[in-house]
């Protein structure tokens, strides 16, 4: 999902809420249905500038709950962290 939303938009790093993600798809033909099972929520991609202190911020958030599953853990493309 990330890796999509870089090819996307060419920006550095993309970062999106696990919550969000309502399934997997399998490889092969995707299709509009896959993509609304996936994504049911009509959320938009969007475009901004933050600060490392604001990534940084935006992580330690999503992170807060873990080990507990929860909705607000990020899922990333064009970085990693531990």
């Amino acid at each position: 999902m990330t890796d999509a939303m870089l090819k996307l938009t060419g920006a550095d790093i993309a970062i999106t809420n696990g919550g969000g993600i309502r399934a997997s798809i399998q490889p092969g033909e995707i299709t509009m249905g896959d993509i609304i099972t996936v994504l049911p929520f009509g959320n938009y991609v969007i475009v901004r500038e933050y600060t490392g202190d604001q990534v940084l911020k935006a992580l330690e958030h999503g992170t807060a709950s873990y080990p507990e599953l929860a909705g607000s853990f990020a899922q990333v493309a064009g970085l990693t962290y531990t």
